[in-house]
């Protein structure tokens, strides 16, 4: 019967590594941290121990990379936190800064419906052209024309 292997993770230092399979499958030992734990979760198996390594090694340079990336970005923020807790304007400056914006805002707002046409005022129709006219009205159209351009 050939031997059995099996790819683990340990809940301490988190590092995936290889095991043999026993009888009595529910415990093992951390090579790295020498914690004994129960088998919550195998990863992989197999009969032969060259695939199970390079299982845990893969595993390992992934937990690995995202652990880096992890770090890079606590990194940055801290960075962050770090350049506006020195940095020399207080927040009330942009508090005020963004009041500004705001009422300028409304002042181009009320300044855009004041400049809007007034949609109430008297047109004359592109048709009134065409339309017979009694004498008196041909003079009001004019100076409604004259007023309007």
């Amino acid at each position: 019967m050939p031997q059995e292997y099996q790819v683990l993770r340990c809940y301490n230092c988190e590092t995936f590594q290889v095991d043999i399979v026993k009888k009595n499958n529910s415990k093992w030992q951390c090579k790295m941290c020498g914690e004994k734990q129960s088998t919550k979760k195998v990863f992989g198996t197999s009969s032969s121990g060259k695939e199970c390594r390079e299982l845990a090694q893969e595993l390992n340079i992934r937990r690995g990379e995202l652990l880096e990336q992890k770090l890079d970005r606590e990194l940055e923020q801290q960075e962050c936190d770090e350049y506006w807790q020195e940095d020399d304007e207080p927040a009330e400056y942009w508090e005020e800064e963004e009041e500004g914006f705001q009422e300028k805002q409304k002042m181009e707002a009320v300044n855009r419906t004041n400049s809007v046409p007034n949609n109430t005022a008297k047109r004359r129709s592109k048709w009134a052209i065409f339309l017979v006219k009694p004498e008196g009205q041909d003079e009001e159209l004019q100076q409604e024309e004259e007023e309007l351009q």
